[in-house]
């Protein structure tokens, strides 16, 4: 419920600023046109509407206020497209995902969190759709995510790769945030795992992330060092068959 509450107001965050741009462009634009009308109806002659101060002030704003209305109107849509591909809530339980979308709309999701800050670079290999529970996988995608971005002080770098090996398909996940000491490495996925700092401060939804993978048949490790940073491996088998079974 915590993750959920967190993501609904990081959406309802980056939905306001488009939807405020939009509310001035119309505001701007409206007075745009009262004042053209004011124009037309007290002009008495063409030349004198044409050479009008107030009409040629009220025509070099309404492109602009068009423009932002356009890019502002496209960014809800972004984001709206990305909440339905994150929740998949009019798609099978079980399907074939192209796992690279599914970063990208959570990436579009946490702008919020790393706008100004971090600088994300995706590094997608040619990788085959997976067979899987694509809500879930999603939800594991957010909170690595949204663990790199919070183990960031200042500023700093998200590295994802994907790539296949003979049985896996593999996504990584690698920060330049704080990093983890050695002796809490065997602990991660434990539920009662707790630290002090940005880093994993919920253990369960680590706890959580390795259970979704368990039962795709898949594994996820960690790897860190203090103050260097951490990279996380999502491995999922290419055969999925075996979850196929399960159904």
């Amino acid at each position: 419920m915590a993750a959920l509450g967190k993501l609904v107001a990081g959406v309802v965050h980056e939905m306001n600023n488009p939807l405020g741009a939009i509310n001035s462009a119309t505001d701007v634009a409206s007075r745009c046109v009262s004042a053209i009308v004011d124009v037309l109806e007290s002009g008495s002659s063409i030349d004198e509407i044409k050479s009008s101060q107030a009409l040629q002030r009220a025509l070099r704003t309404l492109p602009d206020g068009n423009r932002v209305t356009v890019e502002a109107s496209e960014r809800l849509s972004r984001i709206l497209n990305s909440l339905k591909s994150f929740t998949r809530l009019d798609e099978a339980i079980i399907q074939e995902m192209d796992l690279h979308e599914g970063l990208d709309a959570t990436l579009t999701l946490l702008e919020h969190e790393m706008i100004n800050q971090i600088e994300v670079i995706k590094e997608y290999g040619d990788i085959p759709v997976v067979l899987c529970y694509p809500g879930e996988i999603n939800q594991v995608f957010m909170h690595l995510l949204a663990n790199a971005a919070q183990s960031i002080q200042d500023t700093g770098v998200i590295t994802i790769r994907t790539f296949i090996d003979p049985n896996y398909v593999k996504v990584q996940i690698q920060d330049t945030g704080v990093g983890i000491p050695s002796e809490h490495l065997k602990t991660l996925f434990e539920p009662s795992f707790t630290k002090q700092g940005e880093r994993v401060k919920a253990g369960l939804g680590l706890f959580t992330c390795y259970h979704i993978i368990e039962k795709h048949h898949g594994n996820i490790t960690i790897s860190s060092e203090v103050e260097k940073g951490t990279t996380v491996t999502v491995s999922l088998p290419k055969d999925m068959v075996l979850l196929l079974d399960e159904m």
